[in-house]
């Protein structure tokens, strides 16, 4: 049952995470994935909550939450948003892949000079990541689940964009049948694959890749018109 709704929530983006949207950085680039999954105590109700934190604008940047089970629609709950003001977090000391992206480059990066304020957002999250996510036992709970057998929280693991299937990765797997069983002992996070730095490129590199695909493009058309 478990995998069976992961499975059928991984078959569209509207219900399910991915690492690149397609919708440029400034609506929607990666910063991390936070996976929590929680075991009534007197029941067999379960949830899982993958959390996606986002975006550098003060209009899109937010933590998004996508809840499966017993207690929530399969996919994202947009009641359940919480935007974050770049504006208002503190400074911390910012490393170089910070400012590497994950989407890419749209109109707005270079005249927005997103690299520099999605590296202020990593910097926190790297030095406060509690202050973008709220203890998982208290997340639960606003879901339905107020006293928990069990609570898995990963910060480091394995995600799936939909290819694989959720059933088919060791994380997911393992996370259903920890759920079943009321232990966290099976629970295996997997190779860590979950924050931005799994996927992001400078723009440089962003924009040499495209480059080469309207190159190709070119190509092809040249060929199909002789």
């Amino acid at each position: 049952q478990i995998l069976a709704a992961l499975d059928a929530a991984a078959a569209s983006p509207a219900t399910w995470p991915v690492f690149v949207t397609g919708e440029g950085p400034s609506l929607r680039e990666l910063h991390a994935l936070r996976l929590v999954g929680a075991r009534a105590k007197d029941s067999a109700d379960w949830v899982i909550v993958i959390e996606r934190f986002e975006g550098y604008t003060f209009h899109n940047c937010r933590i998004q939450r996508y809840v499966y089970g017993e207690h929530g629609t399969n996919g994202l709950r947009e009641d359940l948003r919480v935007p974050v003001v770049p504006q208002m977090l503190p400074e911390h000391p910012v490393q170089d892949r910070d400012h590497e992206i994950v989407e890419a480059p749209d109109y707005w990066t270079m005249r927005d000079n997103a690299p520099a304020q999605i590296a202020k957002i990593r910097a926190v999250l790297r030095a406060e990541p509690q202050r973008f996510f709220v203890p998982p036992a208290a997340l639960v709970a606003q879901l339905g689940i107020a006293d928990p057998a069990l609570v898995i929280e990963a910060t480091a693991f394995e995600h799936t964009a939909g290819d694989p299937l959720p059933s088919s990765v060791g994380s997911y797997l393992s996370l259903a049948d920890a759920l079943v069983a009321g232990d966290a002992s099976p629970f295996a996070p997997g190779k860590p694959n979950n924050t931005y730095a799994a996927w992001a490129k400078s723009v440089a590199e962003h924009e040499a890749a495209q480059g080469g695909e309207d190159d190709e493009d070119q190509d092809d058309q040249g060929q199909d018109e002789d």
